[in-house]
């Protein structure tokens, strides 16, 4: 009998599993439909290439989609079993909460492999390339990289730009603020320019054209006006280290590279420090501060190679005592469910996200912030199911939706 029950289980969660799959994915396609239309029909690239672009974005899509469509699966499922009372027949013939729980666990455990070996190995590597294929795409179709009436971020550099006309490397009413500098920041406005880009290199020219440009030293009060006629500023889409040795940026490098990067930046961090005691000054204090911000972003990046495929076995974990014990009314209700927990785990990640970065909590473990919160109220809730005790946020739950029902039925008739 349980090698049946967990069959059934097991077939409806990796049938809903793969509908969420599609469903994610297709929401996440739809958020750049505009996007595409755009460069189809307005910057004139291929249909290929947007394909293309596409394939190498999967591995990225996946690693939030596989975790999401699991959350999906399992409360649809235990939702459906609940409000059909398939659950309560089933502990009426013996069948407890944790013997359902096995099929669930080995299935979650799978998509957390899969998950792990797309965010330790395969992610990291699409990344770099779709990067390498845009800047490709970049030198041929150079009206792409920019939009107009948007703060691009190009090769470091923020750059806006009033008006493009359609299909033309022309710009007017040019604004680009450039922070990559150690001391100063650099503020350009220009009347109009135009994009060049040479397909031997790695630079992309914007040639600009009756403007001025603003130079504010970081460490003074001090600034600087020069007006211009004609100016011409060049811009490595590559990054550092020129066409053949390209800088892969945190989410483009795998664990071992952001491991060897960390530890050359302590030294370098341990060095710069005795360098501030030595020589105190508000430039040798920025230096220390931006290559502290440097390793914390990437001990924040490895944090989120382990912790999101985790979510997995969280969304497991937390989605069958919900569907249980909130008991859904329909599908309708199972997809609310679905929306809150996936919300509130990223609304976690986010936040801890942050906090890492700002040093706030250790970046190490700053992305399991989520994973420990959500997975141990999930464990909680899944024992008190599994005695059959109410929890007062289950009750509460139902309680307001029960509400909502009537009121929606009220305001129809």
């Amino acid at each position: 009998m349980q090698s049946t029950i967990s069959k059934y289980l097991l077939f409806e969660i990796i049938t809903n599993f793969f509908v969420g799959i599609i469903i994610f994915s297709f929401v996440l396609l739809t958020g750049r439909t505009f996007q595409l239309a755009d460069l189809i029909v307005n910057k004139g690239m291929s249909i290929y290439i947007i394909v293309k672009l596409f394939g190498m974005m999967l591995p990225f899509f996946l690693v939030f989609t596989i975790p999401m469509s699991l959350a999906l699966a399992v409360i649809l499922t235990f939702g459906r079993a609940s409000y059909d009372y398939e659950i309560i027949a089933l502990k009426s013939s013996g069948v407890s909460l944790y013997q359902l729980l096995r099929p669930v666990l080995i299935f979650s455990v799978f998509a957390w492999v899969l998950t792990s070996y797309l965010t330790i190995f395969v992610t990291p590597t699409s990344n770099f390339h779709l990067r390498k294929f845009i800047v490709t795409v970049l030198r041929t179709q150079i009206n792409v990289g920019i939009e107009e009436k948007v703060f691009n971020d190009l090769a470091g550099r923020i750059i806006y730009v009033d008006r493009i006309p359609i299909r033309s490397n022309h710009l007017y009413g040019i604004l680009v603020f450039d922070d990559t500098n150690v001391d100063r920041a650099i503020t350009i406005i220009a009347q109009e320019g135009y994009l060049t880009s040479d397909e031997a290199s790695q630079y992309l020219t914007i040639s600009l054209s009756n403007g001025s440009i603003l130079l504010s030293n970081k460490y003074t009060d001090s600034d600087q006006i020069i007006v211009f006629n004609n100016y011409s500023m060049n811009l490595n889409l590559f990054g550092e280290g020129g066409g053949k040795k390209v800088t892969k940026r945190n989410r483009e490098m795998t664990l071992e590279e952001l491991r060897t990067s960390v530890y050359g930046l302590r030294q370098n961090l341990a060095e710069l420090e005795e360098e501030y005691e030595r020589h105190p000054s508000s430039q040798n204090r920025l230096l220390v501060e931006n290559v502290a911000s440097d390793i914390r972003a990437k001990q924040v990046e490895i944090s989120k190679i382990f912790a999101i495929p985790f979510a997995c076995i969280v969304f497991m974990i937390l989605g069958i005592p919900l569907s249980v014990q909130i008991n859904p009314k329909g599908k309708s209700g199972n997809v609310v469910l679905v929306t809150l927990v996936i919300f509130t785990y990223y609304v976690f990640m986010a936040a801890g996200e942050v906090l890492g970065k700002n040093g706030w909590i250790p970046p190490l473990f700053s992305l399991w912030f989520g994973n420990v919160v959500l997975g141990g109220s999930g464990l909680y809730l899944f024992i008190k199911a599994a005695r059959e005790k109410p929890v007062f946020i289950t009750t509460l739950y139902s309680t307001i939706s029960e509400y909502m029902t009537r009121i929606i039925a009220r305001l129809s008739q």
